[in-house]
């Protein structure tokens, strides 16, 4: 299926990356930057990964497995959620979604062996089938300041308002296609269906929308400030050090699963030291996850961040979200040093740390 919708978006231009599967541009990148901070933008989200959940214990397993409460999801509203070691050690993390009766996860492409293979450990006599569908689900974005007025224009469809609300597209040759809200400054959309129904979605959406590579779509998330577990970081970091308390994946009201008393008790009897935070820098660096960064501040003192994400800025120099000191941030008021002297300073994201 990945490859028929491969070769679908390399008729459109796409030029693949050597893993085949992420997007580098679609031949034309300086005009796609620029598009990116004015217009609509549209992208495969085929370099994620998809973990399928089916059979008639999918929705009981995953609720004994996943930091969020299952029940929440439905036809009509998607979840963000994670998984977790028995340490509270964040492994995976992506959007939980409904479709054609089974439950699928979009996380990092390159975790899905590993979850696959800890999820198999727990099945035991529970009738769920975990498989690999990264491959067999075609997947795309749209986003832009006007993305919820062209959906309502070129498809006569509302984007759900509300984050991660689910909605069935309901337009003739569109029908296995849903369309879910994502959180992002601009309206944004994943849309999800089967070939050749989502590539008539793409053509009809591109009338208005700029086809671009997936390191410019992800700086969306990263403004965001939505972290990304990939096998650099997983089981790495904690779900509050991640900001997932902040970011609604966490049930403290459903029952056990993998981490949840240490979860709880950072929830209840203690307080983060660290968190994620955005920060921009004008010098040209581009960290790779898990990489620590030293930085200076103030009278010679200094703290280590640690890289969760990073991209090149569409303006200049690189944004990274990074875990630092609470106090340290406080301490040098947000204002950090690089090596080179370059200024890396605290940005807003797009919710509240604050208590």
């Amino acid at each position: 299926m990945i490859t028929l919708w491969n070769e679908f978006l390399a008729q459109q231009g796409a030029v693949f990356n050597e893993d085949k599967h992420s997007i580098a541009h679609f031949a034309m990148p300086d005009i796609e930057r620029h598009v990116m901070r004015h217009g609509a933008v549209m992208t495969s989200l085929s370099a994620t990964g998809l973990i399928r959940f089916s059979g008639e214990d999918a929705k009981t397993f995953l609720q004994s497995q996943l930091t969020q409460d299952v029940s929440l999801v439905t036809n009509e509203q998607a979840q963000l959620a994670a998984y977790c070691d028995p340490q509270g050690q964040v492994l995976g993390l992506g959007v939980l979604f409904l479709y054609n009766d089974a439950y699928y996860w979009q996380v990092a492409r390159d975790t899905v062996p590993a979850l696959l293979k800890r999820f198999k450990m727990f099945v035991m006599r529970s009738k769920v089938d975990c498989e690999d569908f990264s491959d067999l689900l075609p997947r795309f974005g749209y986003a832009g300041i006007h993305a919820a007025q062209d959906m309502l224009v070129l498809l006569n469809e509302k984007l759900p308002e509300t984050v991660y609300a689910q909605h069935a597209i309901e337009q003739e040759g569109l029908s296995d296609i849903i369309a879910i809200r994502l959180p992002t400054a601009h309206p944004c959309a994943l849309l999800i269906g089967t070939l050749p129904n989502i590539a008539h979605l793409w053509d009809r959406l591109e009338t208005n929308g700029t086809p671009v590579g997936n390191a410019d779509w992800d700086l969306m998330d990263l403004a965001f400030g939505l972290p990304q577990v990939t096998a650099a970081n997983s089981g790495s970091t904690t779900a509050h050090l991640f900001n997932l308390d902040r970011l609604g994946a966490i049930s403290f009201k459903k029952g056990c699963y993998p981490g949840q008393e240490v979860i709880a008790r950072m929830q209840y009897r203690g307080k983060p030291t660290k968190r994620m935070m955005r920060f921009h820098t004008l010098a040209s660096i581009a960290p790779e996850v898990g990489d620590e960064m030293t930085v200076s501040y103030g009278d010679n003192r200094t703290q280590t961040l640690t890289v969760v994400r990073s991209g090149a800025d569409l303006n200049e120099g690189a944004l990274l979200l990074a875990i630092a000191s609470l106090k340290g941030v406080e301490d040098a008021q947000g204002e950090f040093f690089t090596e080179d002297g370059s200024s890396l300073l605290m940005e807003p994201m797009g919710y509240s740390l604050a208590d």
